[in-house]
This record gives C-alpha cells, sequence and structure tokens, in this order.
C-alpha cells in the first residue's frame, strides 16, 4: 500500500510538471516582424514591416503606414484569416515564421519574417557610423555590396538617369529599439536588415536571405599603406 501511495505522488508530481512547462508549437504572434526579401526580388511597398496586434495587421514600408487589416489567428490551425482570405502559418523557430502567399496564377508561397527584438548597443552609435564593416550580397542585379560604410554615398556609374548620376547609401536607422541597416537607393529605401548587437569591432545581424540565425560583420579596418620601392637598376 505504501508503494503505491508513492508511485501515485509521483505521477501527480510528473502531471504538475508537465502542464507547467511552456507551451513551445503555441507561439506568440504579436509584435512587428520583418520580411526577408530575396536576393534580386523586388519587394512593393519596400521594406516591409507587419505589426500583429490581436485582431489587427498593420503593414508598414520601414515606419510609415501602409495597410491595416483585420485579421483572426487560430494558434491549433496554425492559419490566419487576413480579410477573410487564409493564410497558412509555419512556425520556424522562436524568431521567424512563413506566411502563405497566393500570387495571380493562384500559385501558393510563402513568405518568410524575422522578429524584431531590441538591439543590445554596446559601442557609441557615432562612432559606429565612421567605420566601415563587411557587407553581405544582396540584390546582385543592382548592387554587389562588399562592404557597408554609412559616412559616404556610394557613386556608380551604371546608375544613370537622365545624365545624372545616383548616389546609394548605407544608413543605421532605428524603429522602437531596434536599429537596422539601411540601403537606400537614390533617396528611396531600398531594404533593411536588423541589427542583434553593435558592438566595437563587429555587427551582430538577422533576417538576411539564404543566412540562418545571427550573421557577425566585422569592421573592415584601415590597412597602412607602405611607400612603394623601385629598386634601381642602374
Amino acid at each position: 500500500m505504501i508503494l503505491h501511495r508513492i508511485d501515485k505522488q509521483l505521477i501527480l508530481n510528473a502531471l504538475i510538471i508537465i502542464f507547467s512547462l511552456p507551451q513551445i508549437n503555441a507561439q506568440d504572434l504579436d509584435g512587428k516582424w520583418s520580411m526577408i526579401v530575396l536576393e534580386n526580388t523586388i519587394s512593393i511597398p519596400p521594406t516591409i514591416i507587419y505589426e500583429i496586434k490581436r485582431d489587427k495587421l498593420i503593414t508598414y514600408s520601414f515606419d510609415r503606414v501602409y495597410s491595416i487589416d483585420s485579421i483572426s489567428i487560430n494558434y491549433q490551425k496554425k492559419e490566419m484569416i487576413v480579410d477573410s482570405m487564409k493564410r497558412d502559418i509555419i512556425f520556424v523557430d522562436d524568431f521567424k515564421v512563413k506566411f502563405s502567399t497566393i500570387d495571380q496564377n493562384n500559385n501558393k508561397g510563402y513568405q518568410e519574417f524575422v522578429k524584431l527584438i531590441p538591439t543590445k548597443i554596446n559601442y557609441p552609435l557615432d562612432s559606429i557610423r565612421k567605420k566601415e564593416f563587411e557587407g553581405f550580397q544582396f540584390f546582385t542585379f543592382m548592387y554587389n555590396n562588399k562592404k557597408i560604410q554609412f559616412k559616404d554615398s556610394i557613386c556608380q556609374d551604371y546608375f544613370n538617369y537622365n545624365s545624372k548620376k545616383k548616389c546609394n547609401k548605407f544608413s543605421l536607422e532605428k524603429i522602437d529599439n531596434t536599429y537596422f541597416i539601411v540601403y537606400y537607393l537614390g533617396n528611396t529605401r531600398y531594404s533593411l536588415t536588423p541589427i542583434k548587437e553593435i558592438n566595437q569591432d563587429h555587427l551582430l545581424v538577422y533576417g538576411i536571405a539564404g543566412k540562418e540565425g545571427f550573421v557577425k560583420l566585422h569592421e573592415i579596418k584601415e590597412i597602412e599603406r607602405t611607400k612603394s620601392f623601385f629598386p634601381d637598376n642602374n
């Protein structure tokens, strides 16, 4: 009888532990999400950010409201109803989610988003803006960015409209508590990359197409140039 009582108590304790554990699959979609844009792809509007507030889906082009839609989310069925249109939800991990889309030809696809988190700042921003960092390749048909520099514009010959050269640039900008690397095409924000950490010698970013998790962009340190030596053949 004593053993039987002990077994019942152990089972009760186990059930208490199980029910007290967090529900991993029931991810909360509330908050802001940045869309991951594939290489050689243009999004309209550009720099799309979703903000989900219970029964509303607010779409931004960076910090400007583009549209507001009524939504209903069913976490068990993993689907979201947006103005009577059903969109499937795939929870990739705690910070990444996919929403289904239907194009004009009725083909089903998915848009991938990362959840925005506050940026941890470990170095003065004014000093960061004077540095250069390793780049990552995106929009390859427009610009192969081998480095990121915030202090100067990037002028390229093939951006030439009406005989005027277009100069593009990177900018360090913030929404709420999240900083972004923002790429400008002329005067238009063209793409954005959220930053997890800002450090003296590197930036830790996420939401890059084809890259999983966080990506470290190292500082490009200036190499001291020495004078060229030409031997005297005479």
